[in-house]
């Protein structure tokens, strides 16, 4: 091969890798106490009959109150009375329970849930709340047993099918979880956590409108549960709909500004609609509340990269790595790198990135970086990497061109070829014209070099504003007028 190009090689970034700071999901873990099993249960009709209602005790009846009222040591002091005097009941335990967890003694909690249930093997609400117990302590496999059991006993109980939704929803399967969220909010139409949680879903699922519709409902039932606001603004961000993407978030800020959380998520949406000054600021004042928040970093990085300010953004990406290895801080540094041309750097933070958690697109930068120093074999394998790894988020033009890239470095010129070929066909891609002008001078196929640089040429005229462009234009003019003297 005559030579290679290392300084016209594009500098070809696949976009920054965004860390979603959305809270919206939970798990339910308020008790609306409810009777188990229901008789001629209605969906859409659901009782609020407490637990225990027909046991006449006056301390038991007292502590059901205190329950409601929130005052759970008072619950804990009156539920332990009444456990003594009857031990044959199992609510009395059901309550301790529920106060214990409300208290964050979880291990107490579930001391008493197993005590009801000893007592009462079909109490569909000790198995209901030993679930949600399960999933706080991270054994979600016991806690989706102790979801299902209770359903089979009671497939009326609106926050088990919350939080089974919560569940499939962790576990990736949206579907599932959406169905469970229907059928929660079909139990009880009144539940707006359900309802914020089901557009967070139809989000995920693409569904945009009928996820906008969902947060409407939520918020109508309850105009300050702001996470609602949250899950609309994304979904008119992923609409298109930037300004009213942006009025839901001005309204979540403006009512919560010492929420670190809820400036994290602003910023993050703001970063997506483009509103680069206002991501700054949610982001930089979610720092300011929560030090640590290393999600709020790699996010505000992404803003000052956007905008150009590399130095800035590489700060603000290395401050976040000193919080943890965020597989998307060291691939959005490679990025900064490869704007500032420390190709190794990139190399090394990409493959740091895939070290922690492996992913198409980060293999596909890694194989730029590579093209970049004319390290040809390795790009080869790191786009052959990628293609195993979720396709999807890698457009086939780019898996086309970064491969032709690599073939042509390679001096398999016959695949190359071939690739630009197909580019063009596919795509149009006015670049491929050029590479396959430089793949056909190669094989010394004169004639079909010159015609392509003529329409590399002529395409390139009207980008005179692309440096990038013109100094392929420059090489290609130059390479025609020595193969027309030839």
């Amino acid at each position: 091969m005559k030579n290679t190009f290392r300084s016209l090689i594009l500098i070809l970034l696949l976009g920054s890798l965004v860390v979603s700071c959305l809270s919206t999901q939970s798990k339910d873990s308020n008790q609306s106490p409810t009777s188990s099993a229901r008789i001629g249960f209605n969906p859409g009709d659901p009782t609020s009959t407490p637990p225990g209602s027909e046991i006449s005790d006056t301390d038991f009846q007292v502590g059901v109150q205190a329950y409601r009222d929130k005052d759970f040591e008072k619950v804990r002091e009156l539920m332990e009375k009444v456990a003594a005097r009857y031990p044959q009941l199992a609510p009395p335990h059901w309550y301790l329970g529920r106060a214990y967890y409300e208290s964050g003694n979880y291990e107490m909690a579930m001391e008493q849930m197993e005590k009801a249930l000893f007592i009462d093997p079909n109490y569909a609400l000790a198995y209901a709340d030993r679930g949600l117990i399960y999933s706080v302590l991270g054994d979600d496999e016991a806690a989706l047993t102790d979801y299902q059991r209770a359903l089979n006993l009671d497939p009326s109980l609106a926050k088990v099918r919350h939080n089974l939704g919560f569940y499939y929803f962790e576990q990736g399967k949206w579907e599932l979880a959406y169905k469970e969220y229907d059928i929660a909010i079909h139990i009880d139409p009144n539940r707006y956590v359900t309802w914020g949680a089901r557009g967070d879903v139809l989000s995920t699922l693409g569904r945009y409108s009928e996820c906008v519709a969902s947060a409407d409902t939520a918020i109508s039932i309850n105009n300050e549960y702001w996470p609602a606001y949250l899950v609309r603004s994304l979904c008119y961000a992923e609409s298109g709909d930037a300004q009213a993407a942006f009025s839901d978030i001005s309204v979540v800020t403006s009512n919560n500004p010492e929420d670190s959380s809820i400036m994290a998520q602003s910023c993050f949406i703001a970063q997506k609609i483009n509103f680069s000054d206002e991501a700054i600021e949610f982001c930089t004042q979610s720092i300011l509340l929560t030090p640590d928040d290393f999600k709020s970093y790699i996010n505000r990085g992404n803003v000052y990269f956007n905008k150009g300010e590399y130095d800035k953004a590489l700060e603000d990406f290395t401050k976040a790595l000193e919080f943890g290895e965020a597989p998307a801080a060291y691939f959005n540094r490679g990025n900064v790198y490869m704007k500032t041309y420390k190709f190794n750097e990139a190399i090394e933070d990409y493959q740091h990135s895939l070290d922690l958690l492996p992913r198409g697109k980060v293999y596909y930068a890694l194989g730029f970086a590579y093209l970049q120093i004319n390290e040809f074999k390795n790009a080869s394998l790191a786009f052959e990497q990628g293609d195993t790894l979720e396709p999807w988020l890698i457009s086939d033009e780019i898996r086309l061109y970064g491969k032709a890239r690599a073939y042509f470095g390679l001096e398999q010129l016959e695949t190359a070829l071939e690739l630009c070929t197909e580019l063009i066909e596919k795509y149009q891609n006015g670049e491929a014209y050029y590479f396959r002008a430089r793949t056909y001078e190669e094989l010394e196929s004169y004639a079909e070099a010159i015609q392509d640089y003529n329409t590399f040429i002529e395409m390139a005229n009207g980008k005179l504003e692309d440096s990038y462009i013109q100094m392929l234009a420059n090489d290609a003019n130059n390479r025609r007028a020595e193969l027309i003297s030839k």
